[in-house]
């Protein structure tokens, strides 16, 4: 047997010991393998360990915010929720468990106007990725709370796309903003009914001013109508100041877009603040290099604003010395400029506590109760404002008794031609000029050069005479002189007195006596003498060189009226009705008397009721219409004249106390024709009248102008209400609307179609479309949709009522139609 399975008796021997050594490595194999194995299982099983902490830490970090945390993947059938933390049952009235089920029970405590348009939304979302933030409302239990809505969208290396987000409870911060809303409402119309009850007894305070200062008068009590009449004015500034401080704060307070000319800014500066400087002796000197381009496009009115602001606060802390407004050119392409405004004083200076709280409303550099200042402390927070609106920042330099410096940039467009201030008239003209303050002079200097003229200096009035003496002698006589009236030794009155007719003279004066002093000059016998007031601007000086050389006509007496002191519109005016519609009595009686000055014939009424009768049995070419009356008020009154096909032409023209914007386009709603504010400024109520009785008069606009936001031309679309739906995301907004508007462009004949078929799903069609046009702001619409809805379940009207959707429906989607592109993303 061993000889036939070919076994040795060595090999059997060795057997036994080869198979223990298979048994023992196998035993060793099974050791090595077993200990691996469970070395696995326990990184296994730690590393399970460290995922459960880390997602029990996520879930407890997600669960203790103070919102509700959610994720949902994007592009299954029913785009499941895998996480929502605590907190949701709350707020949407389903618990986490119920949502990551089904998604859609999330509907079942929507709030039933906003169900339709966040349903719009959230598909919008996931189909397309939209993010971003919405509100909407749910009833709980019985209580509505506002919900805010936040995602953000991220896709995994698998090319799913994942949302996540958060739902918060946002319930107390709208109720405060609403509270918030109905007091800023509340602060205007205070603010509003102020600005009128102070504006009516100012408007006869300053109006009786002006007629008593046409009067003759003696020159004691003159000065004393003067003085009152600067005091009204004051405080008629300060009632400005408050009201553009309250546009601020409700952000109403806008910029225009006109062609100007900074020249004729810098001349109404000069005029404004001039006389302030006059009366403390101060030196106004005005720098507009060359090189400044002046015919701008912008907002004139409010940058003279802040020139004259900063301007009148240097004057007013600076007790000697001068202030000095420059402007300077930073930068200019073909189409824009930046240029710099800087005004500087020599007065007291501030210390960096003062300039850190200069900016703030109401606050003032000295606030003690013996300060020697008056003023708002609104000035410098609203001049602050305008410039930021104007693309700049306001910037201030100070030192205590060392003077400072405010200044600012701004940019303007340029307007396509820009004036030559250089003329051929005073091209190479040898100019003699006389001033001995070292800034004045300099700056004099400067602008003679820019005008083409060749100016040299005298040191004083001897000088003067003597440099005109030599250079006449010698052939070479100077063409005309500049000379400071305020001198030492000799002063400038007497200069030019000694010159006789050997020169052409201009005489600088501080003061307002031009007049005056033109007359003194040529009692003398002088010819060719012009008096030019101070601060001097470049135009200023090329038209004083120009009429002094007899190369332009003199100024006009008086360019506001005729000899007999009328209006220069008299003319167009004389004999013309005018139906005075006013019920305060001094303000009737300033009126009547301003108006029959200018030859009108004047008929007054007591309110608008009154107004109606007198229009029945009189005719009149206009009206001019007081808004605030008892008995009936102007904007009635209005409503009822342009009710009657009779008076659909007649102009009405509101002249009132309540002169925010938002007065004047409640005045225009109502059916006026143009605004005329209190205090009257009796110039522009002229032009005012003259532009709709003169010839070829201003017809009436009966197609109001286009609307600066595209969305204001949408019929029946309240943007207030569509957007703070949208959370105030504008683009999100927007393409709301274009969804809407695709949603229901066919929405007549699927009506059409259900009404016939489907009440149920005519009934979802009206109601759905009454919710999302009441969420975006189509509240017409959305009544009418209500209305449809309501007969679609009676089953009576509904083609009227269907009928009177499709007529608000139709306009509104070709106007969304019409909507310029927006750009993308």
């Amino acid at each position: 047997m061993a000889f036939a399975l070919g076994v040795t008796p060595a090999t059997q021997t060795l057997l036994p010991w080869l198979l223990g050594l298979c048994l023992v490595a196998a035993g060793a194999g099974s050791l090595v393998l077993h200990r691996r194995l469970r070395r696995e299982q326990a990184l296994r099983r730690q590393a399970e360990a460290q995922a459960a902490e880390a997602r029990q830490l996520l879930h407890d970090i997600a669960n203790e915010l103070p919102v509700v945390v959610f994720q949902r993947v994007v592009g299954s059938p029913v785009s499941p929720f895998t996480f929502v933390g605590h907190g949701v049952k709350e707020l949407l009235g389903c618990s986490a468990e119920e949502l990551m089920r089904d998604p859609e029970v999330r509907w079942r405590c929507m709030h039933e106007d906003d169900l339709a348009w966040t349903r719009t939304w959230v598909e919008a979302s996931l189909t397309h990725g939209i993010v971003g933030s919405i509100h909407f409302r749910t009833r709980v239990e019985g209580r509505v709370r506002w919900v805010e809505a936040l995602t953000t969208a991220t896709r995994r290396p698998d090319g799913t796309r994942v949302l996540h987000g958060a739902w918060r409870d946002i319930t107390e911060l709208v109720e405060a903003q609403h509270v918030a809303r109905a007091a800023a409402n509340a602060k205007s119309a205070f603010l509003a009914n102020m600005s009128h009850e102070i504006r009516t007894p100012m408007n006869a305070i300053l109006g009786m001013a002006r007629l008593a200062l046409a009067s003759e008068m003696q020159e004691r009590p003159r000065r004393y109508v003067q003085k009152m009449e600067r005091a009204a004015q004051s405080l008629l500034g300060i009632i400005k100041d408050i009201l553009d401080f309250s546009k601020i704060e409700a952000g109403k307070l806008d910029m225009e877009r006109a062609p100007f000319d900074l020249h004729e800014v810098m001349d109404s500066l000069a005029s404004m603040v001039g006389l302030q400087a006059e009366e403390k002796g101060l030196e106004l000197v005005f720098l507009l290099p060359p090189e400044v381009p002046t015919a701008l496009v912008g907002d004139a009115l409010r940058l003279g604003q802040v020139l004259v602001n900063l301007g009148g606060n240097a004057v007013k802390f600076t007790d000697r010395g001068e202030v000095t407004l420059s402007v300077e050119l930073l930068g200019r392409t073909e189409q824009r400029a930046t240029l710099r405004f800087a005004v500087r004083d020599t007065g007291v200076g501030m210390d960096a506590a003062q300039r850190e709280r200069l900016f703030r409303p109401f606050e003032q550099v000295d606030s003690s109760a013996s300060r020697r200042h008056g003023g708002t402390g609104l000035g410098l927070a609203i001049s602050s404002h305008l410039v930021r609106q104007m693309g700049g920042q306001m910037e201030v330099r100070s030192q205590p008794q060392q003077g400072s410096e405010f200044s600012f940039a701004a940019e303007f467009e340029l307007q396509p031609q820009q004036p030559e201030l250089r003329l051929p008239a005073l091209q190479g003209r040898r100019l003699l000029l006389l001033d001995d303050h070292p800034g004045a002079r300099a700056a004099l200097t400067d602008m003679a050069s820019s005008l083409g003229m060749v100016p040299e200096c005298a040191q004083d009035g001897w000088d003067l005479l003597r440099r005109a003496t030599l250079q006449a002698q010698a052939g070479q006589p100077y063409e005309l002189a500049l000379i400071d009236r305020d001198m030492p030794g000799m002063d400038g009155l007497q200069c030019a007195q000694q010159l006789g007719d050997a020169l052409p003279v201009v005489l600088l004066t501080a003061g307002l006596n031009g007049d005056e002093l033109l007359q003194r000059l040529q009692q003398a016998g002088a010819q060719r003498r012009q008096v030019l007031a101070k601060p001097v601007t470049p135009l200023g000086l090329r038209r004083a060189c120009l009429q002094a050389l007899g190369l332009a006509p003199p100024p006009a007496a008086d360019a506001d009226a005729d000899e007999q002191g009328r209006p220069p519109q008299a003319q167009v005016l004389a004999g013309r009705r005018v139906l005075l519609v006013e019920d305060n009595l001094i303000n009737q009686e300033l009126a009547a008397e301003l108006l029959q000055g200018a030859g009108m014939q004047v008929t007054v009424a007591e309110n608008g009721q009154d107004a109606l009768e007198r229009l029945q049995r009189l005719d009149f070419d206009v009206v001019l219409m007081d808004c605030q009356m008892p008995v009936m008020d102007g904007y009635e009154a209005t409503r009822a004249i342009r009710a009657q096909p009779r008076w659909a032409q007649l102009p009405v023209i509101a002249m009132t106390a309540n002169a925010m914007a938002s007065d004047r386009e409640r005045a225009f709603a109502a059916g006026m024709d143009d605004h005329i504010a209190k205090p009257i400024d009796v110039p522009r109520m002229f032009e005012v009248l003259a532009r709709w009785l003169g010839p070829g008069g201003t017809p009436r606009a009966l197609v109001p102008p286009p609307p600066a936001d595209p969305l204001s031309a949408v019929p029946g679309l309240d943007l207030a209400v569509g957007r703070a739906s949208a959370g105030h995301n504008e683009p999100l907004y927007r393409r709301l609307l274009l969804r809407f508007r695709e949603m229901h462009r066919s929405f007549g004949a699927q009506m059409q179609e259900a009404l016939a078929s489907d009440p149920v799903k005519a009934r979802r069609l009206a109601h759905d479309l009454r919710s999302v046009a009441g969420a975006l702001g189509m509240g017409p619409l959305s009544q009418a949709a209500g209305r449809l809805e309501e007969a679609a379940r009676e089953g009576a009207g509904q083609a009227q009522a269907l009928a009177a959707v499709l007529a608000l429906l139709q306009p509104l989607i070709e106007a969304l139609d019409r909507l310029p592109p927006t750009e993308p993303g």
